[in-house]
């Protein structure tokens, strides 16, 4: 999930060229492909010629698939498999912010296949880079797809990143964003993850605040209880106030103060 387009297509191309760099083998979707070709020069134009990297036009997809998820899931489930076959033991999966929209117009069936390609990354050897186009997908999806990917999400401001039981957040959470990062929260803490660590945020708006909530409700019917970890000063104050911290629902536990 990305703001702009130039945040979005470093690290598209960062990431591409990492994995080529690895011997995998990359599928990239996306409208604009010639992008990805002029931003890793040689690299790419190599990668094209050894198939390394093939680029996917979303448009022939959709021809294929008529935008049907399950379609879709069989398209990739034969090029990873064709991949595999060819000897490479990593396949990645790509897409630019709107090859997903031209490939599956209706929102319901672009969920639907967002859960496909976490199937598909289940299986060993799989990894995929999704992006996504704030300015023009819906909401509701937006905040569907970041719980969804729950483990690792970049989103222009923020991101997160699970490790064990720990969720680390980074950035800013501001009222924009605020709906995205509390999905992210709710879908973590329904899988058991009951500690956040904040020490990498630098700002909590008032929204932001609230979206705990959520997470710590549905701790606190299993009888656990959600511990937010590294708080700054102005962050642990402010949560401080907030409900299901008054209420005893949630723990804090502020940063560490500097030495000397």
């Amino acid at each position: 999930m990305y703001q702009t387009d130039a945040a979005r297509r470093s690290r598209t191309s960062a990431s591409v060229a990492e994995a080529l760099s690895r011997g995998d083998k990359v599928f990239h979707r996306d409208t604009s492909a010639a992008e990805l070709v002029d931003d890793l020069g040689e690299t790419a134009r190599a990668a094209l010629e050894s198939r390394a990297l093939e680029l996917v036009d979303p448009h022939t997809c959709f021809q294929k698939t008529d935008g049907l998820h399950w379609a879709l899931r069989q398209l990739f489930e034969e090029m990873i498999q064709a991949a595999f076959d060819g000897g490479h033991q990593r396949v990645v999966l790509t897409h630019g912010a709107r090859a997903l929209q031209v490939m599956s117009p209706e929102p319901a069936e672009r969920l639907a296949f967002e859960h496909d390609v976490d199937r598909l990354t289940a299986l060993p050897g799989v990894r995929a880079l999704c992006c996504y186009d704030l300015q023009t997908e819906q909401t509701d999806v937006l905040e569907a797809v970041a719980g969804l990917h729950h483990r690792d999400v970049e989103d222009g401001l923020w991101s997160v990143r699970l490790l064990g039981n720990r969720l680390l957040v980074h950035g800013e959470i501001d009222a924009d964003n605020a709906g995205r990062f509390g999905a992210v929260l709710r879908v973590a803490a329904s899988h058991g993850v009951s500690v956040v660590d904040m020490t990498g945020v630098s700002v909590l708006s008032a929204a932001g605040l609230h979206v705990f909530e959520g997470a710590a409700d549905l701790l606190r019917r299993r009888g656990e209880r959600l511990l937010m970890v590294g708080t700054s000063p102005t962050v642990h104050r402010a949560l401080a106030a907030v409900s299901v911290v008054a209420a005893g629902w949630v723990d804090l536990e502020p940063a560490s103060e500097p030495e000397g």
